[in-house]
């Protein structure tokens, strides 16, 4: 169970709508391809025209992580007996 979302592209307009400050975010830089240490939003420049941000994904909160597990540990359902 991975403790990050999913990539996704990040189109160079500044800070996307859906992230909030106090979110942990990995960011993937255009120019290099580096992977950078994950950080809070508001640490990253995404304004920075040097070496713009390619793509970025979320840390989901802890609590999404243990529920995930959870729901996954979850056994399929048994189908009765049939006594007859």
């Amino acid at each position: 169970m991975s403790a990050w979302g999913p990539w996704t592209l990040h189109d160079d307009s500044g800070l996307p709508l859906a992230l909030k400050p106090g979110m942990i975010v990995e960011a993937e830089m255009k120019l290099d391809g580096e992977i950078l240490t994950p950080m809070r939003v508001e640490e990253l420049d995404w304004h920075c025209p040097g070496d713009p941000v390619a793509a970025y994904r979320v840390q989901k909160p802890k609590g999404m992580v243990i529920l995930e597990q959870l729901l996954a540990d979850i056994p399929a359902p048994v189908a009765p007996e049939v006594v007859e």
